[in-house]
């Protein structure tokens, strides 16, 4: 017994390699014969592994049920699905003149470090208020510039393109789309955006040189969400007329 505990651990740290290390085949043949629950239990665990993560709506429903989330439960997001949402963005259209590059995907991590940030973001727009504009969400006690939620992703704009800072939005939308599509809560944030641009902060957070913060999005885990308010179809202005039958 002890022998199988010992594989089961093995198998677990390998991720059911580890069965591809009993070589040769007669040592796996005897590790099923006096340990069956074992083998089908590691290539169980392999399998969830190397599983994709499962989405079960289409792109329609998605875009119409997706909600801005503003309150978040105390649990981090895994990684695994963060990279899922990353890489959803990235296929986002982006035109030949913003080159291969165009943004870089930064991602902080843990609440506090959140809430923290946002104080100097509010203190940042408290000071820094812009010609013509007034910034009242800044004086507010009570506004939580992320929402108490666990990870903030930022999509930095290539600096001297002008398209860059386009390409970053289309990106967002497309991670938006598909936090909801995960049941992942999402909100586009645009007010620690000044701050993120501030001097000295991107050094600070670790922001790859001449990338600038454009796009702010939280995710986590919904703690509750809003009712929604769907757009009527809007109205279309048909530019060329419709062919003669």
């Amino acid at each position: 017994m002890a022998s199988c505990w010992a594989t089961l651990l093995l198998a677990f740290v390998l991720g059911g390699v580890g069965l591809t290390l009993f070589e040769p085949a007669r040592r796996a043949r005897n590790l099923g014969q006096n340990c069956p629950w074992i083998v089908g239990l590691a290539f169980g665990f392999s399998a969830y592994r190397s599983r994709p993560l499962e989405v079960e709506m289409d792109a329609l429903e998605a875009i119409h049920g997706r909600r801005s989330i503003r309150a978040y439960k105390k649990l981090p997001l895994r990684r695994e699905v963060i990279e899922e949402l990353l890489w959803a963005a990235v296929q986002a259209p982006t035109p030949p003149v913003s080159g291969e590059a165009p943004w870089k995907l930064c991602v902080l991590e843990g609440a506090e470090r959140l809430a923290s940030y946002g104080q100097r973001a509010k203190e940042y727009a408290r000071t820094h208020q812009p010609e013509g504009q007034h910034w009242t969400w800044s004086e507010r006690p009570e506004f939580d510039v992320f929402w108490g939620a666990p990870a903030l992703l930022v999509i930095c704009a290539m600096r001297g393109n002008p398209e860059t800072r386009y390409d970053c939005c289309r990106a967002g939308q497309n991670l938006i789309v598909a936090a909801h599509a995960l049941s992942v809560g999402s909100c586009w944030v645009g007010a620690p955006i000044p701050w993120l641009r501030s001097p000295g902060v991107s050094q600070e957070l670790g922001i790859p040189e001449g990338y600038d913060p454009e796009v702010a999005i939280v995710v986590g885990h919904p703690a509750q969400v809003p009712p929604g308010h769907p757009r009527p179809r809007p109205d279309i202005t048909w530019l060329a007329p419709r062919p003669v039958p």
